[in-house]
C-alpha cells in the first residue's frame, strides 16, 4: 500500500535537505541514493526515507495527512469480550455454530 501512494519525482532545485534524514541528495550516505517520492499531498522525500516512515506512522511526515492506513489488532478487552460472547452462543446453540464463527473470526 505505502508503493501505490507515491510518485516518483525529481527533486526540486530548492530541495536539497530530505527533511526527513536531513541528508542533501548529493551526498553519498544518502539513504535513497537521491530517488525522490512524493506523497499524495505533495511533500517530498527520499523514497528509502518516507518508506520507513509511512510503514511505521502511515502519515505524512510534514503535514500528518494519513497516507496509507495501518493494520489495527484488536486490543484485549475485544478478544475477551468475542470469546465471552462465543461462550453464550455455544450454551444457546452448539458447538457447531461457535466452530463456525471461530473459523470466520480472528480469535
Amino acid at each position: 500500500a505505502v508503493a501505490e501512494a507515491l510518485k516518483i519525482v525529481e527533486a526540486l532545485a530548492d530541495e536539497l535537505n530530505c527533511p526527513i534524514c536531513l541528508q542533501d541528495d548529493d551526498d553519498d550516505t544518502t539513504a535513497a541514493g537521491g530517488t525522490w517520492k512524493e506523497t499524495p499531498c505533495g511533500h517530498r522525500f527520499h523514497g528509502r526515507c518516507v518508506e520507513r516512515w509511512l510503514h511505521a506512522e502511515g502519515s505524512c511526515p510534514m503535514c500528518r495527512r494519513q497516507v496509507v492506513t495501518k493494520p489495527t489488532t484488536p486490543d484485549t478487552s475485544s478478544v475477551a469480550s468475542l470469546r465471552s460472547a462465543l461462550a453464550d452462543i455455544f450454551e444457546a446453540y452448539g458447538q457447531d455454530v461457535v466452530t463456525e464463527l471461530q473459523q470466520q473470526l480472528p480469535l
